[in-house]
């Protein structure tokens, strides 16, 4: 009966070593394609964040390569919007316009300053029905 017993636990010794083998190893594998995916620059990025207003906003400082639809680089500003920084504070003689909108407002597809939104600002500087 103790031969049987000292087999046994030879055997769950055996087993338990292969398995944290295996563990280890599968960590191991894990972590060097995460360091090879990082080394190589592949990111995938997820701008929302559920909003319980609105259900998805823009995550504040989020930047990264947008694949989805087109290929470009993505920057959200502080306040959570695809724009520069600007100061909650508006300096005097400035026109501020909010635009509000849907995917093709947010124009993940396209260069920030190729949105039309961006277009329509630099518009309106030069405009004179607008300036002073």
């Amino acid at each position: 009966m103790r031969s049987t017993q000292l087999n046994k636990r030879h055997w769950l010794r055996r087993v338990a070593s292969k398995l944290l083998l295996v563990g280890a190893s599968l960590v191991f594998a894990l972590a060097s394609v995460e360091v090879g995916l990082r080394i190589a620059g592949f990111t995938n990025l997820n701008p929302y964040i559920a909003d319980p207003d609105v259900g998805f906003a823009l995550r504040p400082r989020a930047e990264g390569w947008w694949r989805r639809e087109g290929v470009q680089y993505i920057k959200i500003n502080s306040a959570g919007l695809r724009d520069r920084e600007h100061t909650k504070e508006k300096p005097a003689g400035t026109l501020r316009i909010a635009v509000l909108g849907d995917s093709f407002t947010e124009a993940f597809d396209v260069e920030m300053q190729d949105a039309f939104w961006a277009v329509m600002e630099r518009e309106l500087q030069s405009c004179a029905a607008v300036s002073g």
